[in-house]
């Protein structure tokens, strides 16, 4: 089933939530190579798109949080090394060609995008709201990628 975005996932955050996008249409494209059986590929853009993208981002949220003083940024930021360290545990697996190694990763990494946005993400942007930074954070651009939207 194709991943749709659902408007109670926005952040508030102009520049995430295009990069929470990107990793949506990310994860609905790696579910069109794995229903047409390229696999190989599939590996390859994970371990070559995917997860790097993955990695900018949660690099990219830390900055910010650091450059606006987000009292649960150190929180925020340890979440993402657990979980990094996760998806960088998936690669040597991916590249094996262990067959249940690719639709483990891809259900951590919906489950991760749905559950991470709702339950963490979100209390930045009301964080940044509530401090009046949602202005000065929204001029900040997404990271870009063919996944971008327009």
């Amino acid at each position: 089933m194709e991943l749709k975005w659902d408007e109670r996932m926005n952040t508030g955050v102009f520049c995430f939530d295009a990069e929470h996008r990107a990793i949506l249409n990310m994860l609905n494209f790696l579910r069109e190579l794995l229903l047409n059986k390229r696999r190989e590929e599939a590996t390859n853009f994970i371990v070559e798109i995917l997860i790097p993208y993955l990695q900018s981002h949660l690099r990219h949220e830390e900055e910010v949080f650091e450059k606006f003083g987000y009292p649960e940024g150190e929180t925020h930021t340890k979440s993402h090394q657990s979980l990094e360290k996760l998806f960088m545990g998936f690669i040597e697996p991916l590249r094996e060609g262990e067959d249940k190694v690719i639709k483990h990763f891809q259900a951590v990494a919906i489950g991760w995008l749905y559950g991470h946005i709702e339950k963490t993400d979100k209390r930045y942007g009301v964080y940044f709201r509530e401090k009046n930074l949602l202005e000065k954070v929204n001029e900040i651009e997404p990271i870009k990628s063919e996944f971008t939207e327009a």
